[in-house]
């Protein structure tokens, strides 16, 4: 299980993030490369605010798992479901495709970091709606996608 949720550490999913972003941008999408940055740079600065919230207020809080979400469940979810997503095509996917490309990291993720000890259902939950809003977020700022790159277009 640990060789699974390592697919979602951010020392993985931030390069890939990264390297995305290049891609998309180099492939002439520009508005695809934005929306990604947009909706990956939103996700991460989200949870990290959240943490750090959590660790300067976590104490006085009852439900501390609001504090902590599963950073893994979430950008396994904006990551992974938003690259699912856009090679799929982002222009009136059906709503089941959408869920498909957002719960299979959720449950594969969030599965392995409650197996593992590491997070609860609840801070499971909680990473999978800040990743679910990231992949909203992707989906709502992209068009389709050209259907081949423009670099292998003939002139």
């Amino acid at each position: 299980m640990l060789f699974l949720t390592d697919f979602a550490d951010q020392g993985v999913l931030l390069p890939l993030a990264l390297v995305i972003a290049v891609m998309l941008a180099a492939t002439g999408w520009w508005r695809g490369a934005a929306a990604w940055s947009v909706a990956v740079g939103g996700t991460i600065a989200l949870l990290l605010l959240l943490k750090v919230l959590g660790r300067a207020y976590g104490p006085y809080v009852l439900d501390k798992s609001l504090w902590n979400p599963s950073g893994h469940t979430a950008m396994g979810s904006i990551v992974y479901g938003g690259l699912l997503a856009m090679l799929i095509g982002c222009t009136a996917l059906p709503r089941a495709v959408v869920l498909l490309a957002w719960a299979i990291p959720v449950l594969a993720f969030g599965g392995t970091r409650i197996a593992l000890g590491f997070h609860s259902v609840a801070e499971v939950f909680i990473g999978a709606a800040v990743g679910g809003g990231g992949l909203a977020l992707l989906l709502r700022l992209t068009q389709a996608a050209p259907l081949r790159p423009i670099l292998y277009q003939s002139a």
